[in-house]
C-alpha cells in the first residue's frame, strides 16, 4: 500500500508538529535538569543561571503558544494565557524534580526566572501580534 506523504513524525498536521516541538523542548529541559552538575560555560556573571532559565522558558513559552494556537479556536491572548500557565506548571514540576537529583536543588528564584521568560515571550508575541 502506498504511504501517504503526510505521514511520518515531521509530516503530520501543523497541530501535531507544534505539539511535538513543545514536547521535544520539554524533554530537553527535563534532560538538562537531570544532570547532577551543569557544564561550566566559562563565564562568571551574577545570575547567569537565571538568564539561562529565562531563555529556555521563553523558547518553551513560544512553542507552547504556537501549539495552543494550532489547537484551533483560540485567540492570541487565550493561547498566551494557556501557554504561560502550562510553562509555569512545568517549571514548578521541574524544580520539584531537581530536588531529587543529586547535586541539584529546587530554587524559587529559578521558577521565577522560568515564569518571567515565558511571560516575556507571551507579551512580546501579543505586542507584535504574531500568530505564527
Amino acid at each position: 500500500m502506498k504511504q501517504c506523504v503526510s505521514e511520518g513524525p515531521l509530516r503530520g498536521s501543523p497541530r501535531r508538529r507544534a505539539w511535538a516541538a513543545a514536547a521535544a523542548w520539554a524533554g530537553v529541559i527535563f534532560l538538562v535538569s537531570s544532570l547532577p552538575q551543569l557544564p561550566d560555560v566559562g563565564m562568571e556573571l551574577p545570575f547567569l543561571d537565571k538568564l539561562f532559565h529565562f531563555g529556555e522558558y521563553a523558547v518553551f513559552g513560544l512553542l507552547l503558544r504556537r501549539a495552543f494556537l494550532q489547537q484551533g479556536g483560540r485567540a492570541g491572548a487565550h493561547a498566551a494565557a494557556w501557554a504561560l500557565s502550562a510553562a509555569v506548571v512545568y517549571g514548578a514540576l521541574d524544580e520539584i524534580h531537581q530536588a531529587f537529583v543529586p547535586g541539584r536543588e529546587a530554587e524559587l528564584g529559578d521558577l521565577a526566572a522560568d515564569a518571567c521568560g515565558a511571560a516575556a515571550a507571551q507579551l512580546a508575541m501579543l505586542v507584535r501580534k504574531l500568530e505564527w
